[in-house]
């Protein structure tokens, strides 16, 4: 039984040592070009149509909730935008000449009258 267990080691040293000359052991690796398919496609569409200026992500990059992934050009809806504040700016300036107008129209009755009483 003695003589038994030590063959057993000897011979499993042995099969150790020879799987370790002929692998060279773990740190020599193999490599492989590949690619993994996704489990899951995910389609992202825009609210708008509009033409993609910038992708800003490559293939396989783990990307997360907000992330910018496509900028998209943005010319018409700038121009638009820009239009939109000058009408704005315009009612505005629109309004308060019309207060300027109901004041000096006010101011003019007022003289008006005082110059109708010879005052």
């Amino acid at each position: 039984m003695g003589t038994y267990n030590v063959f057993l080691r000897i011979s499993t040293l042995g099969a150790s040592l020879i799987c370790a000359a002929l692998y060279g052991g773990a740190s020599h690796a193999n490599e492989y070009d590949c690619l993994i398919e996704a489990r899951q496609t995910v389609e992202i569409r825009s609210s708008v149509e509009a033409v993609i200026k910038s992708i800003n992500v490559s293939r396989g990059d783990f990307v997360k909730k907000g992330d910018v992934l496509v900028t998209l050009e943005s010319g018409a809806e700038e121009a638009a935008l820009q239009l939109a504040k000058s009408r704005s700016s315009m009612q505005g300036e629109i309004n308060a000449a019309r207060a300027r107008l109901q004041l000096a129209r006010k101011k003019w009755e007022q003289a008006q009258e005082l110059y109708e009483q010879n005052f």
